[in-house]
């Protein structure tokens, strides 16, 4: 049996068909907000390299990689919405770039509210 999320991050103020809202969400850009959006469809191996047997099969079965995005300040917003969505607290150095990056403490607690599962909060 298959699984869809309809869970899909509206725009900012508005609310999912769930009524779950986002309002948090208005502290990040339309851009950001798509960036968050399509994290939701990555998964924790989207963030690493593959190692050589893994490369080996996707190149033999013809499977494509996810590629990074090209922007880093945006791929840092990827990675973190990534890790929270499943769970897990960025660490030293995922945090550090994210303040690096230009993202605010106000704007990792509204990603996290919204994104991060009840077991993490």
């Amino acid at each position: 049996m298959a699984f869809i999320c309809f869970n899909i991050v509206p725009a900012a103020g508005t609310s999912t068909g769930v009524g779950r809202p986002y309002p948090g969400l208005a502290l990040f850009s339309p851009l950001e907000r798509i960036v968050i959006e399509t994290s939701l469809h990555d998964g924790l191996s989207s963030l690493g390299e593959p190692g050589i047997w893994r490369r080996r099969l996707h190149h033999l079965f013809g499977v494509r990689r996810k590629t990074r995005l090209a922007d880093p300040r945006l791929e840092t917003l990827r990675r973190v919405a990534v890790l929270l969505r499943h769970g897990v607290e960025p660490g030293a150095g995922e945090a550090n770039l994210y303040a690096e990056s230009g993202f605010t403490i106000a704007q990792y607690q509204a990603l996290r509210s919204a994104l991060c599962p009840a077991a993490c909060r």
